[in-house]
């Protein structure tokens, strides 16, 4: 049989067979697809809500976790607030009460008695202060 005996040329019996089996595919996959039983739709269904509420579950007890962290963090910075509120209020009160004592010390004139402050600290009328200004 050779080309010539055919009732139409090669390329277009190629074509139309190409064709011809390409609609009994998309034919039998569309009955198969309406041959499916409910059942086998709700099992779909049941496996994607499993899922997904496993994957909520998970989601949520991540976030369980940060908001307990995040709790404890809120606790600790609490705590650091309030000792370093009570350290500043310490440290007016001495800060008053050094300045008491030196005005106390001025007016009984004992200001030379006292001994040099620390560095960064000056004390009007000190020996200290004059020596400094001096330099």
């Amino acid at each position: 049989m050779t080309e010539a005996d055919l009732p139409m040329p090669l390329p277009l019996l190629l074509g139309l067979v190409g064709l011809a089996s390409a609609v009994i595919t998309a034919a039998l996959s569309a009955l198969s697809k309406k041959w499916r039983t409910p059942a086998d739709d709700r099992e779909d269904r049941k496996i994607g809500i499993e899922a997904d509420e496993r994957l909520l579950a998970r989601f949520e007890k991540l976030l369980e976790e940060r908001d307990k962290r995040i709790d404890g963090l809120v606790a600790e910075v609490k705590e650091v607030r309030a000792i370093a509120e009570k350290a500043a209020n310490a440290n007016r009160i001495l800060i008053d009460w050094i300045y008491a004592a030196v005005r106390v010390v001025r007016e009984l004139g004992g200001i030379d008695l006292l001994p040099e402050p620390p560095e960064g600290v000056v004390i009007a009328d000190h020996p200290s202060n004059l020596s400094r200004n001096k330099d």
